[in-house]
């Protein structure tokens, strides 16, 4: 490391940000393991409100992202592929890093390395080669990627010579192999309303909020098919649709919300099967506003929490393509509901997927593996 520190007082580019993302290089080593969290995007913000709430707790911990996009989640240190000088001594440092670590943590949105296009310009063989038995490579599934190809990554997985722990996102993804753990979709409540905080509205219009990554996942269009059909009764009813935007304009536009749709379609083909999903990030983020979500959620999905997460309802108005008039028009038509409804689900974030408890679970699965 002290290579690296000369490198950038000699250089002309250790700019304010660049110095204040290196810092987190140079700290002394917490008691508890070094934890890197690797991810090609950053889905949701998930790693970084991983790591920053396990540095709150004494760990060590950074997320490191090969490449942004137009959502521009936020994270510790970007690495995109460069040739710039800060580029290289960003991603020495990166490298650095994730080799003294005791356990990395592999988001698999997008593959698993070395076929993944995860280290742009990480030695992908140091790490995947060079870990010793007692390091802990984690395999944190969130999305799509995983749910049509699990076999042929959990085949990968198998083949790893260290110790391994896969843990996933989303209670649906349980069912692709019975190792797999449930780490919820952490959301760091008090960051976002302490940048983004509720706005308070100046007029009588009820706002829904729809912010589908891929709209044939959500149901999109049958989502502004029902809303159109309802404007024609209600005419205080306005669709925000929030698309191609930045995640902070996503939560500035529904931080004055009054209701959040988010999936309500049923599934998608995975391995000859259906595999459910569950519901979505939106969901977490009309609950840090304490706002209604209606969200089609599998029975599954609720019998699991029932029976290990001893939670009886989940604080989420169900609803199908088909059914989702009657329960838009509810909420449209019962203020009250509306803030019952917004109130039990901040509830619910609070307990199941505020950053700091999702860290502390996560400490726990890595204390079982070691």
């Amino acid at each position: 490391m002290p290579k690296l520190l000369d490198e950038i007082k000699a250089s002309k580019v250790s700019t304010r940000q660049l110095e204040n993302n290196l810092n987190y290089f140079i700290l002394q080593k917490s008691d508890g393991p070094q934890i890197a969290f690797l991810s090609f995007e950053d889905a949701g913000g998930i790693n970084y409100f991983l790591a920053s709430s396990l540095r709150k707790l004494g760990y060590r911990a950074l997320s490191l992202r090969c490449r942004d996009n137009y959502i521009r989640y936020p994270t510790d240190i970007d690495i995109f592929h460069s040739d710039t000088l800060e580029q290289k001594i960003r991603s020495e440092a990166a490298e650095n890093y994730v080799l003294q670590s005791d356990v990395v943590v592999i988001d698999t949105t997008f593959g698993i390395p070395p076929s993944g296009a995860y280290f742009f310009n990480i030695n992908r063989n140091k790490i995947l080669n060079d870990f010793p038995d007692e390091k802990i490579v984690v395999f944190y599934h969130k999305g799509t990627t995983y749910r049509l190809n699990f076999p042929q990554m959990d085949e990968v997985i198998d083949r790893f010579p260290c110790k391994t722990l896969r843990l996933v996102s989303t209670i649906d993804l349980l069912q692709c192999n019975e190792k797999n753990r449930w780490l919820p979709n952490p959301i760091d409540v008090e960051w976002i309303l302490k940048h983004f905080p509720r706005r308070e509205k100046e007029d009588d219009v009820i706002r829904i909020v729809h912010s589908p990554t891929h709209r044939h996942n959500f149901g999109t269009n049958a989502i502004i098919k029902t809303v159109k059909k309802l404007q024609e009764k209600y005419k205080n009813v306005q669709l925000l649709l929030v698309e191609r935007v930045s995640w902070y304009q996503s939560l500035f536009i529904k931080s004055a919300a009054d209701i959040v749709v988010g999936r309500v379609n049923h599934s998608l083909p995975a391995a000859d099967n259906k595999i459910y999903m569950d519901y979505s990030l939106a969901a977490l983020e009309a609950g840090v506003y304490s706002l209604p979500c209606i969200n089609n959620v599998p029975q599954q999905n609720l019998e699991y929490l029932r029976k290990h997460e001893n939670i009886d309802k989940l604080p989420i108005v169900l609803a199908d393509e088909k059914s989702l008039f009657k329960a838009l028009e509810y909420l449209i038509e019962d203020e009250k509901a509306r803030k019952e409804y917004g109130a039990a689900l901040h509830k619910y974030v609070l307990k199941v997927h505020n950053a700091p408890v999702t860290a502390r679970r996560f400490i726990r699965y890595i204390e079982e593996v070691l």
